[in-house]
């Protein structure tokens, strides 16, 4: 019995790891960068002391993350917040889904809403760095933009109606541009399973959306 019992301690040691050494919780402890996954946010700097914001274990929601590939690019306004919107579809229904939350695909497909905060009204390029925050309620709260700091996925079905929000866990997106041009670049966690995307927004009309398909 007492010989069970010390393998059963060190078949868990070996399942722990030593946080206190290159390996831990939060990965391999060489290397810097940042990673966003189901080990984490951040990078070891190789002395043990990396700095690891842990992904949510699930995101709420009534639906699943599937992969897609984006067709539809836009940034409207919902009502004094920014907000971005990736989908698969394509045309002006496809380009109004970042006004509203409420608005459909109008067929079947996916997409991917996140609220960008900005305290600018006129329609310009909201330059920052937006952290995606744990958390976020299951369905979004009513109104047009989806809950600060929050990002979601949405399927849609053959009918074009909505199948239900997934929330991510983690991710951030990093906009830099001027007046006339915004670049972005999106990355996202849902549970570790991962959505990134980069890509240009011009100001070719002076009024929100700025859309690219």
């Amino acid at each position: 019995m007492l010989r069970h019992a010390w393998i059963l301690v060190a078949a868990l040691a070996a399942c722990g790891g030593d946080s206190s050494g290159g390996g831990g919780n939060c990965g391999g402890g060489g290397g810097g960068g940042i990673g966003i996954g189901g080990g984490g946010v951040g990078g070891g700097n190789g002395n043990g002391n990396s700095v690891c914001l842990v992904d949510a274990p699930g995101g709420g929601g009534n639906v699943q993350y599937k992969a897609f590939s984006p067709h539809t690019r836009s940034m409207g306004d919902a009502l004094g917040t920014y907000q971005l919107a990736v989908s698969d579809g394509d045309g002006a229904v496809a380009c109004g889904l970042a006004s509203d939350q409420a608005n459909g695909l109008g067929q079947a497909g996916h997409e991917i809403l996140v609220n960008i905060t900005s305290d600018e009204l006129a329609p310009t390029c909201p330059v920052g760095t937006y952290s995606i925050r744990s958390g976020c309620p299951a369905n979004p709260m009513a109104g047009p933009a989806v809950d600060n700091g929050c990002a979601y996925f949405r399927p849609f079905d053959a009918t074009g109606a909505s199948m239900g929000f997934l929330a991510a866990t983690a991710g951030a997106v990093m906009v830099t541009g001027d007046a006339s041009s915004c670049s972005f670049v999106v990355s996202l966690s849902f549970a570790g399973t991962q959505f990134a995307d980069s890509f240009t927004l011009s100001n070719g009309t002076g009024s929100l959306p700025w859309c690219t398909h």
